[in-house]
């Protein structure tokens, strides 16, 4: 759900681009006109995910994120079965949600990186800055977390600072707290995802 300060904050740029005859995207800065999209899918059964990737190929979609929480072993499989199933060309991703150890984002962060994902999403608990950091030096596949941190853009500090996270994800800020958090992570060289897909 959209905090009502996000929500706020999205309508008056909405108002601000109705104003000045522009798209926010314009207002922003903004210069394309398409950008890749990849289909997401919450945590199901096995074949369902299979089925969910299936279909990001054949509606389109550059790239694949599963949500897969079915442990360590079926994550794995899983990981692989999609990779089999779709081939070179899609980009994964996979976010199990913070159900990981330490251990068990390693293990499964390497097995990734042979099957050519893109990033590792909320591996661990995102208090755990320290494992984060830890983390993020053992794999060289990219670790992205903060979804869940109350306070962000103005929490991302320390992780950043840190060196304990590759990727910055920002959800439900509005569009102003979206800006200030990819301001925010550019200063300390990171890349940020995020955004809202229902505005």
């Amino acid at each position: 759900s959209t905090a009502p300060i996000a929500l706020i904050d999205t309508l008056l740029w909405d108002l601000a681009g109705l104003c000045a005859k522009l798209p926010v995207h314009k207002l922003l800065g903004g210069f394309r006109d398409r950008v890749p999209a990849y289909f997401t899918e919450t945590s199901v059964p096995f074949e369902d995910t299979l089925k969910s990737a299936q279909r990001a190929v054949d509606e389109g979609f550059k790239g694949f994120k599963d949500h897969s929480m079915l442990g360590v072993d079926t994550n794995l499989a899983l990981a692989k079965e999609i990779r089999d199933l779709v081939g070179d060309d899609l980009v994964l991703m996979h976010d199990p949600v913070q159900q990981y150890s330490f251990e068990d984002a390693v293990a499964v962060g390497r097995r990734l990186e042979e099957l050519d994902y893109l990033w590792i999403e909320e591996p661990l608990q995102e208090f755990d800055i320290n494992g984060l950091k830890q983390l993020s030096a053992a794999l060289d596949l990219p670790v992205m977390a903060l979804e869940s941190v109350p306070g962000n853009p103005y929490q991302a500090t320390p992780y950043l600072a840190a060196d304990a996270i590759d990727i910055v994800r920002q959800t439900g800020l509005g569009i102003t707290g979206q800006m200030k958090l990819a301001n925010l992570a550019e200063m300390f060289g990171k890349n940020c995802h995020g955004g809202n897909p229902h505005v």
